[in-house]
């Protein structure tokens, strides 16, 4: 069994881990050739977190094609443990134990376990009609307009213009985004599109990830999960899926 790699853009993997709360508790790595797949599922199916690794990310990668899961707090202690000059380095000596290197000291031998089937691992397929491509501080600011009152938003799409809303003791705030506002790079609307999303689950990820990465695209549907999507400075391509919120009328 082939897993050995080394990296040294410990900040992705940080800002990465430190971005999923306790309800996330399993994780997998997914590797073939060239890239190495991270995800995580939350405990209540709700949110996936699904992030790429390219070979181009790290100092040497050498994989064969497996999958495996482990405790996300584990990894994320260690993770955090290491300084951004440091290298990380991970190595499987067999199909129970990842073994975890900073600076070539051995720090920690993780319990892993064999997967074979993936069905419960993988990210929604959705035919999304609208899609917004924002500077990660543009989202950051509207999502901030809304107090912690506010524990759901809408999203809103008609004829290039995205509105933001969200209702609380029957007040209703409102951010509307357009082709004139600075920090909007693309916008894409197929048809129009309404659909409602947990503040609580979107503010985490943009906090933490969107700090770091300088532009976000949002893909989603009337009804369907909504798709964050992100790219690190090592290149990682990071994507979050969220469901949406069933809104009775």
């Amino acid at each position: 069994m082939l897993f050995s790699v080394k990296f040294t853009n410990i900040q992705d993997w940080k800002m990465v881990f430190n971005s999923l709360e306790k309800s996330f508790e399993e994780g997998i790595f997914q590797t073939s050739k060239n890239v190495i797949v991270f995800r995580a599922i939350h405990s209540s199916n709700i949110a996936l977190l699904e992030v790429t690794f390219p070979r181009s990310s790290f100092k040497f990668l050498k994989v064969e094609n497996l999958s495996f899961k482990f405790l996300i707090k584990e990894l994320r202690v260690i993770l955090n443990y290491a300084n951004h000059n440091d290298s990380i380095e991970f190595e499987m000596p067999n199909d129970k134990f990842l073994n975890v290197y900073i600076n070539k000291v051995l720090i920690a031998k993780l319990t892993i376990q064999k997967i074979h089937d993936l069905k419960n691992f993988e990210p929604p397929k959705i035919e999304y009609t609208s899609m917004i491509h924002l500077g990660s501080d543009v989202v950051k600011k509207i999502l901030a307009n809304f107090k912690n009152n506010y524990d759901c938003v809408q999203i809103n799409s008609k004829k290039n213009v995205i509105q933001f809303s969200s209702l609380y003791e029957n007040k209703t705030s409102k951010i509307n985004i357009d082709e004139e506002n600075a920090g909007l790079y693309e916008v894409q609307i197929v048809n129009n599109t309404s659909s409602t999303y947990s503040l609580e689950y979107m503010k985490d990820i943009i906090r933490n990830i969107g700090k770091a990465c300088k532009t976000m695209k949002m893909e989603y549907a009337s009804s369907s999960p909504l798709r964050l999507s992100f790219v690190t400075s090592s290149n990682a391509q990071i994507e979050y899926y969220l469901a949406p919120r069933i809104v009775y009328q």
